[in-house]
């Protein structure tokens, strides 16, 4: 009979976590925060803002900040805490609440290299963004841009593009798009073959599964892509000469960033060799310094558009295979 009684009581015991655990995961999403860093009493004492925002949580599982899209962008100076703890380069969790769809920069001011996130809980580990995150920009309800997926119904990796994309490889995308949405007006043509060769085909409108599509593109097949209607300039700076090999599409835009202070993190340290140009629909500034040191330092070299540079080595032999950093006019 006592064993009976200690049985009845280990299974009320169960069953009671069991249920707390369900209500847990109800609690959560979109509706319900979820309370990851709880001792940060500073932060948790404050109301929930009604609509757009993000909650970052520092690497320390302690400090958190909630960010609301009223608030506007935010840059290194935000992400202090009320008790001066410092969060920039900490950041390695967020949840994005009530619609929020944010970019996370690497450097201050929307530069360098960014990550698009829509996802209601994310560890930026899983996408190589832990820990690096500066500046943080809301997408503005104006600026045209286009998300890539790579499942159907808008599921699997996604990418966010502002203007082109030599190769979608770069994104992990190649011969992987499933789906797309854009935004603001925007168009996008995709192309079966690398710098925007092969076949193509025009999408002015959402598109959930590229499977249903039966001309030009199909699913799966798209290997690089242009937004039409990109607000700004964009220049292509090239791994060899006459513009071929791999190629990396820098744009003066802010959600892109106009600095990249290392390329190594792009893959093109002391590799360039020529850069062509693309015209945007607005008058945004194409010109780019090129610097031989990281973080913009050492000796630079201007170039400005439209004259493009099929090879480095027939007019400054010293930049060609030998640029580190670079950064639109503006920057």
């Amino acid at each position: 009979m006592e064993l009976r009684k200690l049985l009845i009581g280990i299974l009320c015991v169960i069953a009671l976590i069991a249920m707390a655990g369900c209500s847990l995961d109800m609690d959560g999403g979109e509706s319900a925060e979820p309370e990851t860093a709880p001792n940060d009493s500073l932060e948790s004492a404050r109301a929930l803002p009604a609509g757009p925002y993000i909650k970052v949580v520092a690497n320390d599982r302690i400090h958190f900040k909630r960010l609301a899209r009223t608030d506007g962008d935010i840059r290194q100076s935000d992400l202090i805490c009320d008790d001066g703890y410092d969060m920039n380069n900490k950041i390695d969790q967020i949840y994005c609440y009530n619609g929020a769809e944010v970019c996370l920069f690497r450097y201050n001011n929307f530069n360098g290299l960014y990550k698009f996130i829509d996802t209601t809980n994310l560890d930026l580990s899983v996408i190589g963004f832990a820990n690096v995150t500066t500046s943080i920009k809301w997408m503005s309800a104006s600026d045209p841009y286009v998300v890539l997926y790579e499942n159907a119904s808008y599921g699997g990796v996604r990418r966010l593009m502002t203007t082109a994309s030599v190769d979608l490889a770069h994104a992990s995308l190649d011969n992987k798009v499933s789906s797309i949405k854009l935004y603001n007006g925007s168009t996008v043509t995709l192309y079966s073959s690398v710098k925007w060769g092969g076949y193509s085909r025009t999408f002015t409108g959402n598109v959930a599964d590229l499977g249903s599509v039966y001309s030009g593109i199909y699913n799966n097949t798209a290997s690089s892509c242009k937004v039409n209607n990109a607000y700004c300039n964009y220049i292509v700076v090239w791994e060899g000469e006459n513009y071929t090999g791999t190629g990396w599409v820098v744009d003066g835009m802010r959600n892109s960033g106009g600095v990249i202070n290392d390329l190594g993190d792009i893959g093109m340290d002391n590799r360039i060799s020529s850069i062509s140009h693309f015209a945007g629909d607005y008058n945004c500034p194409a010109a780019l310094y090129l610097w031989l040191d990281y973080d913009r330092s050492g000796s630079r070299y201007y170039y400005e558009a439209p004259y493009d540079i099929p090879c480095f080595d027939s007019l400054h032999t010293q930049y060609n295979n030998a640029i580190s950093s670079i950064s639109f006019r503006d920057n």
